[in-house]
């Protein structure tokens, strides 16, 4: 049995990357509210889950900044995605926060832990 199916993946929104090779500030941080230090890398489908408890285990750790967890179709592109990487859909930003998890080890689904941030979209 399937754990999600195409109808769940009703989010479409694009998909951002930090780009490389940016010069941080003063203090070291790269300033991510720019939105001339995103790239964007296209389009995808996603479902969006909130996380009621706000607690998600990302790696082995219980983490309390999840808000969200991201699902898409395993490919290429959504397996190389990681924590420089955003979903806009709409005018909402969501961060991914830690790796995918490949459901099931199946390479059919992939999921992303995320937070949605208060930060510009696009």
């Amino acid at each position: 049995m399937n754990k999600y199916t195409s109808g769940d993946f009703n989010k479409y929104g694009n998909v951002f990357s930090l780009k490389a090779n940016l010069t941080p500030d003063a203090s070291g941080h790269i300033n991510e509210a720019d939105p001339t230090n995103w790239s964007l890398v296209g389009p995808r489908h996603f479902k969006i889950m909130p996380r009621g408890s706000k607690e998600f285990m990302v790696g082995s750790q219980l983490n309390s900044n999840v808000t969200h967890l991201l699902v898409t179709t395993y490919d290429r592109q959504s397996k190389s995605f990681s924590t420089k990487d955003k979903f806009v859909y709409q005018n909402r930003t969501f961060s991914l926060y830690g790796p995918g998890i490949n459901v099931d080890e199946k390479n059919r689904f992939i999921e992303f832990p995320a937070v949605e941030s208060p930060m510009a979209a696009g």
